[in-house]
């Protein structure tokens, strides 16, 4: 498109209107002027400001709904990760593949291995009956229960300590999709370098494509 000043010549008296000058003035003249979610239409003067007025969270460097994160750390509920910038420059002698840490993203955990409290009444999981969970770590749980035999048989209590497996791995590559995951990062643990001093919402969710689940601690004797 040619550059066009953005304003017309001074009209003066006598001055003819070419039918240049009209369709100049009709190409100027919006046809249709609309703003939806944050964004903000006003006047200013002879001009029309079109402006984003959004204190929601931004993502860094992504525009994508599902992507790759580098895990940094683990937390209880979410990850603290980083987008991977993808190094294709050969001839600096980088092999193709390799990353360099980016701007640092919150990626919550999925839902079932997120800590929550499990309330007072019991819950039944498959044939057990789950009556406490006694989180120990970001990664572990302490389950008390009892399972009922079949048959109407005894039913036998059991304790058992569980962990996320497989674990989450410094530097592994996660694909996660964003989402409304309702959590925030916990600004109670502000001295923590893992952790931003304000709490921010989490945008991101972990698709858990290693097929991660609270599973039996077979390095503890006796569960």
């Amino acid at each position: 498109m040619p550059f066009q000043e953005p304003k017309f010549p001074e009209f003066k008296r006598g001055m003819g209107l070419s039918a240049e000058l009209l369709n100049r003035m009709k190409d100027a003249i919006p046809r249709q002027l609309r703003g939806s979610g944050d964004v903000e239409i006003r006047d200013f003067g002879d001009r029309t400001i079109i402006g984003g007025s959004s204190s929601g969270p931004i993502l860094p460097m992504t525009q994508n709904y599902v992507d790759q994160f580098i895990v940094v750390q683990e937390f209880a509920n979410y990850l603290q990760c980083a987008l991977p910038i993808w190094n294709e420059a050969i001839s600096e002698g980088n092999t193709p593949g390799d990353w360099v840490v980016g701007p640092t993203i919150y990626v919550a955990k999925p839902y079932l291995l997120q800590q929550y409290p499990l309330g007072s009444a019991a819950t039944q999981w498959y044939e057990a009956i789950i009556q406490s969970i006694n989180y120990t770590d970001v990664n572990r749980r302490e389950v008390t229960g009892l399972v009922q035999l079949p048959s109407g048989g005894p039913s036998i209590n059991f304790f058992e300590t569980q962990v996320i497996t497989p674990q989450y791995q410094e530097n592994e590559l996660i694909m996660a999709v964003q989402t409304r995951t309702g959590l925030l990062t916990d600004n109670s643990n502000a001295n923590n370098p893992g952790q931003p001093s304000t709490s921010i919402p989490i945008i991101w969710m972990d698709l858990n494509t290693a097929a991660r689940a609270w599973a039996l601690d077979v390095n503890v004797v006796g569960g």
